[in-house]
């Protein structure tokens, strides 16, 4: 997939809030619940904020999406990488793992990546109140 952008004025690059991004990304994929989620955010205009989303699709079916954002001259750039794409952005929590069927393919690699940083997921409430 490639990138997708529309004109955004509530943050630049590297001051996107947790809580801002959540706003975004559920506006975007109103269709899709999101179970659980986590940011992380840009040091520097080089680097891409990463969104990491426990998603639902309309049959019921659980999922990982990788989200990559970018902003700059007034727009916000999104990418969104699925689990079974093999997404380049390692720093999902494994605790999003035990919800999604078991991986295949890039999925393996990818998932076996992001276990070894053992990134711990946070709820909802204390990530939106860390800005």
């Amino acid at each position: 997939m490639g990138w997708t952008s529309v004109a955004y004025s509530k943050a630049e690059h590297t001051s996107l809030t947790k809580k801002q991004a959540f706003e975004f990304i559920t506006k975007e994929f109103w269709n899709y619940p999101i179970a659980m989620w986590h940011f992380k955010k840009a040091k520097d205009q080089w680097e891409h904020n990463e969104f990491y989303a426990l998603m639902q699709s309309p049959q019921g079916k659980n999922f990982i999406m990788v989200i990559i954002i970018d902003i700059k001259d007034g727009e916000i750039y999104w990418k969104e990488i699925e689990e079974s794409m093999g997404p380049a952005y390692c720093n999902c929590p494994k605790d999003m793992f035990k919800f999604v069927v078991a991986p295949n393919g890039h999925a393996i690699k990818w998932r076996e990546q992001c276990e070894s940083k053992n990134i711990k997921y946070q709820n909802y409430e204390e990530r939106c109140n860390q800005g």
